[in-house]
């Protein structure tokens, strides 16, 4: 190559400029090239806003719904109660043994009975659960369980809630109404031996050593066969009702 001369590809152009510079347009305008973004994304912005406004209207009307519902059953409950008591009420009368579970006049051997009995008061506890359950989770917390308890509702908890986790479920409380009713069935049974000094029945003189102001209340619910005296039997069995009832 001789000295001086210029390289293949870099002819020069007009003036002696590289012809590479005469191909270059005018300056990028950034301004330009952000404002359809920005106004995009801007768009985007509002148009969440919009959705998320919807969302919490759909949220709001929900839980109105659920806290409907939750009402509506609580009425329901504690009307079912209402019409539970009166039959027990009119039930008691003229039937027998735990009368206020299954409806029949006492005719079974002891034995017979006591299965009787154990059956009744599964069914009753199986569906006192599942009707307090109002949100349908297979457990009871404590505003759930004042639906059955009442005031006595802490207690219950305290006493029955084996893992302590602040609710209750099936087992537990199955397990702690079967514990109540042995223990309210010694302590009536004591307390009937304690006044009844190896009678077979009591007056409501004696009743009153028990139950107080409430005696004439006792008898005329417990009497079962309104004979104005109560056997160990109608006692026990009068209170372990009670006791099941809350």
């Amino acid at each position: 190559m001789l000295l001086g001369a210029e390289p293949a590809g870099r002819a020069s152009g007009p003036g002696g400029a590289s012809s590479s510079s005469s191909s270059s347009g005018p300056p990028l305008n950034l301004s330009e090239v952000k404002k359809p973004i920005f106004e995009t994304f801007h768009q985007l912005q509002k148009d969440f806003k919009v959705h998320a406004e919807s969302v919490e209207r759909d949220r709001e009307a929900v839980r109105l719904e659920r806290a409907a519902i939750q009402k509506q059953k609580e009425v329901l409950i504690t009307k079912r109660r209402e019409l539970e008591a009166e039959r027990d009420r009119l039930a008691q009368q003229n039937l027998g043994f735990f009368s206020a579970c299954f409806f029949k006049p006492i005719s079974a051997p002891p034995a017979k009975a006591d299965a009787e009995l154990d059956a009744a008061l599964e069914d009753y506890i199986t569906s006192a659960f599942h009707g307090a359950d109002i949100t349908n989770n297979d457990i009871l917390t404590i505003e759930e369980i004042r639906l059955l308890e009442g005031a006595n509702a802490e207690r219950v908890l305290r006493e029955a809630d084996v893992n302590a986790n602040e609710s209750l479920t099936l087992d537990e409380y199955k397990t702690y109404k079967k514990r109540v009713l042995q223990e309210v069935g010694h302590a009536a049974a004591e307390a009937f031996d304690l006044v009844s000094g190896g009678a077979r029945e009591i007056s409501l003189a004696e009743l009153e050593v028990i139950e107080g102001d409430q005696a004439a209340n006792v008898m005329r619910e417990a009497d079962v066969y309104n004979n104005g005296k109560l056997s160990k039997a109608e006692f026990v069995d009068y209170k372990k009702r009670k006791a099941i009832r809350g």
